[in-house]
């Protein structure tokens, strides 16, 4: 991120990227923002990360819903027109993008913050929310590895860092994602593909970008999420369809060590990656092993149709240009 003194605006562009991002702030293309705004401050805002489909968002609806949720969870006042608006312009550019490049993948990143203030935690009233999109396209190496995590499995371990008690922000997706980012660099120096977070009693709650399930005696496990974690909209899929369309039964739980160690299969969702079966887990000195499961294989399957169909996808009247 570089700065502009002159402005006295952060700059958002970015030259390391062989194909560049798109950056759009308040319906405008553009890659700067005031350096007063709150989510440079505070972290005082929300985000969704979000695959593109066929120049539409998948699992929009879900997305949709947890943005506004974040955002009243945050009291957070945001013109829901201009909304609408910066997503469709968003959306329209990125499908300028792919029709250049056909096959081209990518995530847009939908960021929302309270808007510039002044010095101090008591936000300003009226103060118009910031609108930031990122649509950034994902790279042959990661397109490559997310396939073979996908059919391979992956390897994960317990992380150290722990995720404290947030009734106020569980669930959501707030700029503030410290924890997340301390988990992920352990991960660095270890030869696995992602960490799984505890909370302070020891429950599992996810991994540092996906949320946790196993799968014990044809019943699907996946942690309680009501003091910390973020809920998945991929989560959101499995729990309410996918596990329906393959005949398991759900349950969501405190879930331990002892009962990750026996359990018969275990994966992790992302939006973005899709379904990793994971097959081992480093727990201190001693290492857990699966096999990549059949139960695990066909919500695989369900919840990558889904995101793929244009009608499964849950692409609102948004993904569609607005009418003049």
């Amino acid at each position: 991120m570089a700065r502009d003194n002159k402005s006295r605006h952060f700059c958002l562009h970015s030259t390391s990227m062989i194909k560049p991002p798109i950056f759009i702030v308040n319906s405008q293309q553009q890659d700067n923002l005031p350096v007063t705004d709150r989510g440079l401050s505070y972290g005082d805002g929300v985000f969704e990360t979000m695959k593109v489909v066929n120049g539409g968002i998948a699992l929009w609806q879900y997305h949709y819903e947890r943005l506004l949720n974040g955002l009243q969870r945050l009291y957070t006042d945001v013109d829901h027109h201009a909304l609408h608006h910066h997503i469709n312009i968003s959306l329209i550019s990125v499908r300028h993008r792919q029709q250049e490049h056909p096959h081209e993948q990518g995530v847009l990143k939908l960021i929302v913050t309270r808007g510039a203030g002044q010095r101090g935690y008591m936000p300003e009233k009226d103060e118009p929310a910031t609108l930031i999109s990122i649509y950034t396209p994902l790279s042959d190496g990661f397109l490559k590895d997310n396939t073979a995590y996908q059919q391979q499995g992956v390897a994960v371990h317990i992380c150290n860092e722990r995720l404290a008690v947030s009734s106020s922000l569980v669930g959501i997706k707030s700029l503030n994602q410290l924890p997340y980012v301390l988990a992920s660099r352990e991960r660095q120096a270890l030869a696995v593909q992602e960490g799984i977070l505890l909370d302070k009693d020891g429950n599992l709650i996810e991994a540092t970008a996906r949320n946790f399930f196993l799968i014990k005696d044809n019943v699907l496990y996946t942690p309680l999420l009501d003091q910390c974690g973020v809920a998945g909209v991929m989560r959101r899929l499995i729990v309410g369809a996918a596990a329906l369309e393959v005949g398991v039964a759900v349950k969501e739980a405190r879930i331990t060590l002892s009962m990750l160690k026996d359990a018969d299969e275990v994966f992790l969702s992302n939006s973005v990656s899709g379904i990793w079966p994971v097959i081992s887990c480093a727990m201190g000195s001693s290492i857990q092993q699966w096999s990549v499961g059949t139960l695990s294989r066909k919500i695989q399957h369900y919840c990558h149709q889904y995101q793929n169909d244009k009608n499964g996808s849950l692409a609102s009247f948004l993904s569609s240009p607005p009418s003049s």
